[in-house]
């Protein structure tokens, strides 16, 4: 390399140390390749990707130093490092890509190159290791995505689980975002259509610990399920929904779901759930002033409970008819403040 090359490499204007790399055109000496392998360590990222493209379509790229790039180096340095590592197919880049997809899994900017990182780091994973999801990779990778929601509670988290495992619901940990999730719904301002569909298949997966957060403190918890709840219940949850009416805080909301459920179901509810509606007595529930109002913080919730005891008669009146195999009409409900 020219003396010229050399001093414009060393420079502190990263605008001349760009045109150096992009000089070094010609056959790749020793000497070449040595320089644009510092290059790849320069603190100007339009340098790194002008010193990444050289080595690469110089074919003198080492697989090791494109691992490196995915671990230390901005968005859109790790964006062209990905798909380098793609096209090499390179198995010693797998744990790199593993820590790359736990660290931008919590990112919620959502910006293109955000998302690009995602897609990216779980394309080349597909390419290098077709399978990786069902084995002990995907295992390792899994574990640590269940730690970082557990100790950040990011419904962002979630969705990269998701992508991950498409049955996640299914695995152990899947309990553990059920509040998470339903306290984003039941806010409502920042829910999106997908934590409503992961609610959704949790309450499917999981009716008990779903339909058992209807008792929670918050009520943004019990909002959001109850918002799922109301729009799909199923013949399945009876049974959930049964216990839930000797809880207190959950006994008003199952038993409204559970009289909608009788009355509407398509699908007929196990005979050992319909017999214990039959026997239910007076039940002892709590009633919420307005769930609606989101001022009062878990501390004030207390102030707003009202003591009530619900009659199940028309839940009696329409299990017993279920049970008969006749339809039953749902008789008013009614309410006793105690």
């Amino acid at each position: 390399m020219s003396w010229w090359t050399l001093r414009k490499l060393s420079s502190a204007d990263p605008s001349e140390r760009l045109e150096a790399v992009r000089g070094l055109g010609g056959d790749l000496t020793p000497a070449k390749i040595a320089a644009l392998e510092n290059c790849l360590g320069d603190g100007y990222f339009l340098v790194q990707l002008a010193a990444l493209d050289r080595l690469w379509s110089g074919r003198r790229l080492r697989p090791e130093l494109a691992r490196q790039l995915l671990a230390d180096s901005t968005d859109e340095v790790r964006l062209r490092a990905l798909s380098v590592v793609t096209e090499l197919r390179d198995p010693g880049a797998v744990g790199a890509l593993l820590a790359l997809v736990v660290s931008v899994a919590d990112d919620t900017r959502n910006r293109p190159e955000d998302v690009a990182l995602k897609d990216g780091a779980l394309r080349a994973l597909d390419a290098i290791q077709p399978g990786w999801r069902e084995g002990a990779d995907g295992a390792r990778l899994m574990e640590a995505l269940w730690a970082k929601f557990d100790s950040r509670q990011n419904t962002e988290v979630l969705k990269m689980i998701s992508r991950v495992r498409p049955d996640w619901t299914t695995l152990p940990g899947a309990a553990g975002a059920v509040r998470a999730l339903a306290a984003v719904v039941g806010d409502g301002a920042t829910a999106t259509s997908w934590e409503r569909g992961a609610l959704r298949s949790l309450a499917r997966a999981l009716p008990h610990e779903v339909i058992g957060a209807l008792a929670d403190d918050d009520w943004r918890v019990r909002g959001g399920v109850l918002a799922v709840l109301k729009g799909e219940c199923h013949a399945a949850q009876a049974g959930a929904l049964v216990a839930a009416l000797g809880r207190p805080r959950s006994a008003q909301a199952a038993f409204g779901l559970l009289r909608r459920l009788l009355t509407l179901s398509a699908r007929p509810i196990e005979p050992e759930h319909l017999r214990a509606i039959t026997s239910l007595g007076p039940l002892q529930a709590l009633t919420f002033a307005d769930e609606e109002d989101h001022q009062w913080d878990q501390g004030k919730i207390g102030e707003r409970e009202t003591p009530i005891t619900l009659d199940p008669a028309p839940l009696r009146e329409l299990a017993a008819a279920a049970l008969a195999g006749t339809a039953g009409s749902p008789s008013p409900p009614t309410d006793r403040t105690s």
